[in-house]
């Protein structure tokens, strides 16, 4: 019973997951050549990135500190994770 009851949460998260993996890898290799690769992350981390990118451009504009590449992928990889955990819970209540 309780191995059937987790297994429709484990299965969308597993999913979820594997959505953002293809999405880190598709930016991390056209990163180079296309600024907008990263869009396909923003969009499955959706409501934390556009609460992320509102804070990220209110510190740059206060410190005048510019988050880099890798700082932005590790605010994204926040998202996923907070998304993953959100996924997994929401789908075990119902």
């Amino acid at each position: 019973m309780l191995k059937r009851k987790l297994l429709t949460p484990s299965i969308l998260s597993a999913i979820y997951v594997l959505l953002c993996i293809l999405a880190f890898g598709f930016h991390i290799a056209r990163h180079e050549t296309d600024k907008f690769s990263a869009m396909f992350i923003g969009i499955l981390t959706m409501p934390w990135s556009f609460v992320a990118s509102l804070l990220i451009s209110f510190i740059e504009i206060i410190t005048k500190y510019e988050f880099k590449y890798i700082g932005n992928n590790i605010i994204l990889l926040i998202c996923v994770i907070v998304n993953t955990v959100l996924i997994f819970f929401i789908a075990k209540k119902r």
